[in-house]
């Protein structure tokens, strides 16, 4: 596939040259992805009967903890205007932490990740406060 783009394109040896690496490098990574398979034969169980449960019970674990983390401050607030704002701001500081550690994982500047998750979320959570306050008029 390299020599045919080449020979259509003669004059820019730059994209033979990237052609070629593309192809090398899906070869490389098909060749460790079966080397892979082959050696570790427990990660892809054959018997899948039960091999969903333990994500499933980490899922709604996690949903039940993501989903006290913000309601927590109102158990402890009688006015609820308090505990919104105590809400928002502990809901954006996990915002922020789990950007945070998103980007270190995926390469992105872990800052400026951060910040980007953190609005993300405010921006949803504004959308989500606004379409109720007109579902409530």
């Amino acid at each position: 596939m390299a020599n045919r783009v080449c020979r259509f394109e003669p004059r820019r040896g730059s994209r033979c040259l990237t052609s070629q690496r593309i192809q090398q490098f899906v070869q490389n990574h098909l060749q460790r992805f079966w080397i892979f398979s082959e050696r570790t034969p427990h990660a892809f169980p054959v018997n899948r009967q039960f091999a969903n449960q333990p994500r499933a019970f980490n899922i709604g674990l996690s949903y039940v903890v993501g989903g006290l983390v913000p309601l927590s401050p109102y158990f402890f607030v009688t006015d609820g205007l308090t505990g919104l704002k105590i809400s928002a701001a502990i809901t954006l500081c996990c915002l922020f932490i789990f950007g945070y550690f998103k980007s270190k994982l995926t390469g992105v500047h872990p800052l400026a990740g951060a910040a980007r998750v953190m609005v993300i979320g405010a921006l949803a959570a504004g959308c989500a406060f606004a379409v109720a306050r007109l579902i409530q008029l």
